[in-house]
């Protein structure tokens, strides 16, 4: 049996506004990411050792996507009486309708802290999209849930020990609620809960109940105490603060304004001893009775500084700092607000934000310990964490990752680094970040090498330095790695360049309304002599007739040349890490949906969909010049999978039709190199073939299939096509498959991917491959929960000695890296 590892766990947080939340005691930080709550640690620094941000758990116990997570807080703490702000139980909220509640098998500050989903809330019919915990001070804990069902539904735990019970539906007919947020406010006769509720109606709804702390068994119901007006527009994001005996309700919307509202008892005879001048120069009041206690409430400020939605809002949790505020908005911006103490005005303390590019600003903010950090998260997945020393806030490495499905990884041909393709329209680059030799290599996005206008389909590496990808469109598109991209992976990886040929660009950039990465010069100009990059930012290029900015106008990404010693931020991730385009390949008429480049990266194959016999060629494209080759008949409906022998003499592909065909490499009259159709193996598999694979040495190819089945096939001169063994049925649909890039031992190891999200190994003795037994199975924790497309061994040294690397994508949007090596 083999050991397995993982090294990287790689997707990007849901695009909602409640989709991450910050634990700052145990400092951990959870998020939804498709159907997972992810779980993440941030950097740490000990001893001068930088540990960096990874995701140490992708916990799936939801069907469909995590909407909105939080962690469970508590009351704040009276003086002298320190308590935790979160608690280490978490709450998420997913599209199928279902509210789980997580809790650590052990101690939430050990990093190897597993999270195990305890109970699953289930009374919404639809997606929950918003919830909101209170652990009281009796030991009982308030869970009010929400969703597109037009209601919000409060569940109700007397003990920590004991399991969530709905005790009330609070309806909002024909109204989507976007905000909850639940405090405590201290009364003479004990603590009144106020929830506050708001959504598409502009209106924040103030609900209260009376807490009995000597009856935790049996709570009292909700009732709406008021309705606070003043929002234009959806209200998106809410929060409480305990200040000076009374509660702060902050308030966000898409009217682009933030407002804060206090709350505060108020004794019955209180009220009338204030002088005539005092009451006019007042700010109007709402009073609002629970039961014969008598409350006000009252607009305290009134804060404006973004230029477009509010999405979400946060107080600092913090208790001995000045209370603070987070929003994040639309307009690209993260703003840090505290009260002036002299003064009492609110002012912006801290903007951070992105510049540039086609994001739509950030969904949320959360602030870390002591309000010393902040991690937002946008439109496009993308995390941003910042952090605060000697008074100024710099940018930190946290993880990164697609957005929506990944269709395809492959391996640069020496193993450096790992190319993917997705959904979200971006082709990445993951590789190792070596710090210093004390410290363990951590995987990282170290480029963006694509950035299109079609989901991407299908990608390979053809040499070190240049790939191809396809996507629904019909034209396949090669990129050449920039000057910058081999200086950068030559210093965060230690990875040797000398013998890569890179483009003479030194980057790329995209125009506005195209979709080609227009390569960038030292001077400055694109390959169409337009200026792509300020002068000013190329050493030694500037000039008296440089004094203007000659940027960008016309470009959505423009590049800013830069050598980076560590993982690049999202910021440059998006702008100065493109690839520049060299060839366009034109002759398909469909979407396109694979493709395979020869080892010595000289010929490309690629194939699109088809439903006649014209279309369900096999297209052969000269790399050097990217002119069409061939075009090679031989299936009848779409070519799923290409892959060519390891010494390029024959080129197997496998269809829709459920045949396999075989095409030998050969020399045209004009001496151009093809390859000719010699061997078909019709109705190969009972369903569409959907995985395919070449053996290290050769000698044998590998099919999988909806079928469920894998066959092991052999092709020579004498004998043509032959099946030489077949594995188990699997319980699933075999969607990809690989082979160890070496033997292990005397064995083949072949690496399975399955339509159910397992990944697991067989192997079988390489004399005769024809019984295969379970080598490996990754652990339920790391597995996908959605098609894997493509599983693939990173290429290795022949030595026995290395561990395997195996790389997985699937529709999940997770991309996951697992180390695999024999057991001791």
């Amino acid at each position: 049996m083999y050991d397995t590892q993982q090294q990287l766990a790689s997707v990007g947080c849901t695009a909602t506004t409640q989709a991450l939340d910050w634990n700052t005691d145990a400092n951990v930080i959870a998020y939804g990411g498709s159907h997972f709550v992810v779980f993440q640690r941030p950097e740490q620094i000990v001893d001068s050792i930088v540990t960096p941000a990874r995701v140490v758990q992708t916990a799936a116990a939801h069907t469909a996507r995590v909407n909105t997570v939080q962690w469970l807080r508590g009351e704040p703490a009276k003086p002298g009486q320190p308590a935790p702000i979160t608690l280490p139980e978490l709450f998420s909220g997913s599209s199928d309708g279902s509210v789980c509640h997580w809790v650590p098998n052990g101690d939430p500050a050990v990093h190897t802290t597993n999270w195990v989903c305890k109970q699953t809330l289930s009374d919404h019919s639809t997606s929950v999209c918003v919830v909101s915990s209170r652990l009281l001070d009796n030991g009982s804990t308030v869970l009010l849930t929400s969703g597109g069902d037009e209601k919000v539904v409060v569940w109700h735990r007397a003990t920590p020990e004991q399991e969530f019970v709905k005790v009330q539906t609070l309806p909002f007919p024909k109204h989507y609620i976007m905000a909850i947020t639940l405090a405590s406010l201290e009364t003479p006769e004990g603590p009144v809960l106020l929830a506050a509720i708001a959504g598409d109606d502009m209106m924040v709804h103030l609900y209260a109940r009376s807490s009995s702390p000597q009856c935790p068994e049996s709570p009292a119901k909700f009732g709406c105490v008021d309705k606070l007006p003043g929002h234009e527009d959806w209200i998106r994001g809410l929060d409480f603060a305990s200040n000076d005996g009374a509660l702060l309700l902050a308030s966000g919307a898409q009217d682009c304004f933030i407002r804060l509202w206090r709350i505060e008892y108020k004794p019955v005879d209180e009220g009338d001893s204030a002088d005539t001048l005092t009451k006019m120069l007042q700010t109007a009041e709402r009073n609002f009775h629970v039961g014969s206690l008598r409350f006000c409430v009252r607009l305290d400020a009134l804060l404006s500084g973004h230029e477009n939605k509010v999405m979400s809002l946060q107080w600092s949790l913090d208790r001995t700092d000045p209370l603070k505020l987070v929003s994040s908005s639309a307009d690209k911006t993260v703003v840090m607000w505290q009260q002036d103490m002299e003064s009492g005005v609110w002012l912006d303390l801290v903007r951070l934000g992105e510049v540039g590019g086609n994001t739509l600003g950030f969904f949320g903010a959360r602030m870390g310990p002591k309000a010393l950090e902040l991690i937002a998260h946008g439109y496009q997945g993308a995390l941003h964490h910042w952090k605060c020393a000697d008074e100024r806030w710099t940018p930190v490495v946290t993880t990164s990752g697609h957005f929506k499905g990944v269709y395809g990884v492959s391996w640069s041909p020496d193993g450096a680094f790992l190319l993917s393709a997705s959904d979200d329209q971006t082709a990445r680059a993951f590789s190792k970040w070596t710090q210093s030799s004390d410290t363990k290599p951590t995987w990282h996005e170290i480029a963006r090498p694509q950035v299109h206008g079609y989901d991407l389909r299908c990608v390979t590496m053809i040499t070190p330095t240049l790939f191809a990808s396809g996507a629904d469109e019909k034209v396949m598109r090669l990129f050449e790695a920039p000057q910058a991209f081999l200086e950068s992976i030559s210093t965060v990886s230690s990875v040797n360049t000398d013998k890569w040929n890179a483009s003479k660009a030194v980057g790329a950039s995209v125009p506005a309304l195209g979709l080609s990465n227009k390569a960038v010069f030292e001077d400055g100009t694109t390959q169409d002599g337009e200026a792509a990059v300020d002068p000013a930012l190329v050493p030694g290029k500037q000039t008296a007739a440089d004094s203007y900015r000659s940027t960008t106008s016309d470009a959505v990404f423009p590049f800013m040349q830069s050598v980076l010693s560590h993982p690049p931020f999202e910021e440059s991730l998006i702008q100065n890490t493109l690839w520049p385009e060299v060839h366009k390949l034109y002759g398909h008429e469909f979407e396109l949906v694979s493709c395979a480049a020869t080892h010595d990266g000289t010929l490309l194959a690629t194939a699109c969909k088809a439903s006649q016999l014209r279309h369900a060629v096999i297209r052969l494209w000269d790399v050097a010049t990217g002119l069409q080759v061939d075009a090679l008949p031989g299936h009848e409906l779409t070519v799923v999978q290409l892959a060519f022998s390891p010494d390029d003499k024959y080129l197997i592909s496998t269809s829709r039709d459920r045949s396999i065909c075989v095409f030998e490499r050969t020399q045209k009259e004009d001496g151009a190199t093809t390859y000719m159709h010699i061997a078909t193996k019709p109705k190969a598999h009972a369903r569409i073939i959907w995985a395919l694979a070449w053996s290290h040495d050769g000698k044998y190819f590998a099919t999988g299939a909806r079928d469920k089945s894998i066959k092991i096939w052999s092709f020579t001169d004498d004998q043509g096509l032959v099946q030489v063994g077949a594995t188990p049925k699997m319980e699933d649909s075999v969607t990809c498959i690989d082979f160890a890039p070496r033997f292990v031992g005397s064995n083949y190891l072949l690496s399975v991917g399955l339509d159910n999200g397992k990944v697991f190994g067989l192997e079988a003795n390489a004399e005769e491959p024809t019984t295969w037994t379970l080598a490996f199975a990754c652990p339920t924790e790391e597995r996908h929960c959605a098609t894997v497309r493509s599983a693939r061994f990173q290429p290795a040294p022949s030595s026995p000695e290395t561990a395997l690397v195996l790389a997985t994508c699937s529709l999940d949007q997770v991309i996951r890296i697992h180390q695999i090596q024999t057991a001791s």
